[in-house]
């Protein structure tokens, strides 16, 4: 083999079944102004790159991040699930733009894919599998989303995103928790108790491995059930054990000495559940040693009136001790038998901006009395993983390209107490049109499946008003919401970027 230099350009040239004609919407086909020709003629001509311009610079920097690098030939065709091993058996996959499914004719634009459940790879047979979608209708979306050197304004068309929905096989598992006591790991697989040999766990990290990889046998529907006993995290560091030795010779024959332990658990400003509470315990020893010699014995003997010994048969060693401890189950007073928390039934509310959706107005108001909800993209587009604060500088969409609300790294808990870096909020940008009222109007569903709020008692929300020029009032409704968002009377595939 030899190395391909930085300057070569690498294609491919082929016909298919004789022809032309390919569904490929990078390959340049005969008749195209930027085919090559010449020895090419009647051929279908791919560059295996993004991107099908034979007039490049020379550079080897060509998504301009400041490095001399082959990165102009990635395949971005290739999708990774998360996860390796994935079962084949209830893998499903389905695409979304601005979170409605594709339809099924856009799907097929996408092309054929094919899945490694070993790798956890999606392989899409085109090298460009949107840009069929993004061609309906044409403009520069095409130069923006498959650019080599990605704009600020790509922010603007981030509207598609894949689902993938399997199962994967797996003998390690991380458990909730660390510092795991040792020897109080019991482990149940289909309600029958294993031997400890089958599996092996850092009582540190709580990783759990199967060592055998056909006993137990584990399948999808498999129930494995982990009990154990844990050390709260830094609960090592939380107690205090201190101790005091001392020791005194009396004579050269006798020795006296005591030693006091101590040890106390430190515990919260709060009343700590049963079971947990902080303990303190003392313990007080005192001892003495006595030894006596041949000789010591006879020298003592020997002072008692008309005993006269020239040795002693025996000689002597004893040893007195006496201790006692003092322990306080509770240095707090108080314990907390139940919280009530375990007793309620709570339906948490996503926060992330993907999740909600405009929403068909309240039978009240007009469709003319709706209110904008603006969208601003806090994320870099170069790691669009990680939500920024309010000290970064969002990229503002059109609100025709899409509405908000957006989330931002910030809330309502004290940085002191939790980096705002670390919380996210759900902002509902709006503006009002002179001295009319508007409402802007939004929606999610809160579970797949039927939730009974019968016995709903309250809603907690926590909210923040900003740079408020009027008066907002608040409205939360539960149920049923109409999905004719735009109340024309057509249950319609909405804010697809189809403007």
């Amino acid at each position: 083999m030899r190395a391909v230099p930085h300057s070569a350009r690498i294609f491919a040239v082929y016909t298919i079944g004789g022809g032309t004609v390919t569904s490929d919407p990078a390959a340049l086909v005969p008749g195209d102004p930027a085919h090559p020709g010449g020895g090419f003629s009647g051929k279908v001509f791919v560059f295996i790159k993004y991107g099908y311009s034979i007039h490049e610079e020379i550079g080897d920097d060509r998504n301009n991040d400041g490095k001399q690098n082959l990165d102009i030939y990635e395949v971005r065709s290739v999708y990774y699930i998360g996860q390796r091993q994935v079962l084949q058996e209830n893998f499903k996959l389905q695409f979304f733009g601005n979170n409605q499914l594709l339809t099924r004719g856009e799907t097929v634009k996408l092309g054929k894919y094919t899945v490694d459940y070993s790798k956890g790879t999606v392989s899409f047979h085109l090298r460009e599998p949107f840009k069929q979608v993004l061609a309906d209708p044409p403009d520069t979306i095409q130069s923006l989303v498959y650019a080599e050197s990605q704009s600020a304004l790509v922010v603007d068309r981030s509207v598609y995103s894949i689902r993938v929905d399997y199962y994967r096989e797996a003998r390690s598992f991380q458990l909730k928790h660390f510092n795991i006591i040792p020897d109080s790991v019991r482990i149940k697989v289909d309600g029958r108790e294993i031997a400890r040999s089958l599996y092996s766990i850092d009582h540190t990290s709580g990783y759990l491995s199967f060592a055998n990889p056909n006993n137990p046998l584990i399948g999808s529907e498999t129930n494995i059930e982990v009990k154990y006993e844990y050390l709260p995290f830094t609960a090592e560091s939380q107690s205090f054990i201190g101790g005091l030795r001392a020791d005194y010779r009396l004579s050269r024959d006798l020795d006296i000495g005591g030693t006091f332990l101590y040890t106390r658990s430190s515990g919260g400003e709060i009343i700590p559940m049963v079971g947990s509470e902080p303990s303190q315990t003392m313990v007080f020893e005192g001892d003495a040693s006595l030894k006596l010699s041949e000789g010591r014995i006879k020298d003592m003997l020997n002072a008692v009136p008309g005993v006269s010994l020239n040795a002693a048969p025996f000689d002597l060693k004893a040893y007195a001790e006496y201790a006692r401890s003092y322990k306080n189950i509770n240095t707090f007073g108080k314990g907390l038998v139940d919280d009530m928390e375990s007793s309620e039934e709570i339906t948490g509310v996503s926060l992330s901006d993907k999740d909600w959706i405009l929403a068909s107005m309240p039978d009240s108001l007009p469709q003319a009395e709706r209110g904008r909800l603006y969208y601003k993209y806090y994320r870099d587009p170069s790691n669009a993983g990680s939500l920024k604060g309010t000290g970064f500088t969002p990229y503002n969409v059109p609100y025709e390209k899409k509405p908000g609300p957006y989330n931002v790294a910030t809330g309502h808990v004290e940085n002191s107490v939790r980096d705002l870096d670390t919380q996210r909020s759900l902002v509902f940008e709006f503006e009002f049109a002179g001295a009319e009222s508007r409402a802007p109007v939004v929606t999610r569903r809160l579970s797949s499946e039927a939730v009974d709020f019968s016995g709903l008692q309250y809603v907690e929300v926590w909210y923040r008003g900003e740079a408020l020029s009027a008066p907002v009032n608040l409205y939360i409704d539960l149920g049923k919401i109409d999905e004719d968002s735009d109340g024309d009377g057509t249950l319609d595939t909405e804010d697809l970027n189809r403007n």
